[in-house]
């Protein structure tokens, strides 16, 4: 990272006590040094800034609400299924009961 010091004047009588030091990358113009009047023995800095603004990219999730699940219908759905009949090799059997009593949502 290449730091580049904007302020080149004093800022405290004749010394350079207040900087304002940032990544080149930056856009930083219109760097005033101005006379804070009463409200400090220390010069005001003022400088523009530009930035641009990330473009967030959406991170999309499924989830299932289990809070709500009537586990007497899903008990039942399950014992019911190919689950206890004919068991799958595999976990789809369980999340297609599941799906019927907790449906899978997206946001």
């Amino acid at each position: 990272m290449k730091l580049t010091r904007y302020v080149q004047c004093p800022t405290r009588a004749q010394n350079l006590l207040d900087l304002l030091v940032a990544d080149s990358s930056l856009s930083i113009t219109e760097v005033l040094v101005e006379d804070a009047g009463l409200v400090s023995d220390h010069r005001l800095v003022v400088a523009t800034v530009s930035v641009h603004k990330r473009r967030v990219r959406p991170v999309f999730k499924s989830f299932r609400s289990i809070r709500n699940i009537d586990t007497d219908d899903l008990e039942q759905a399950l014992w019911n299924s190919e689950l206890f009949s004919s068991p799958a090799a595999t976990v789809d059997g369980y999340a297609h009961q599941l799906e019927r009593v907790a449906p899978l949502k997206h946001c």
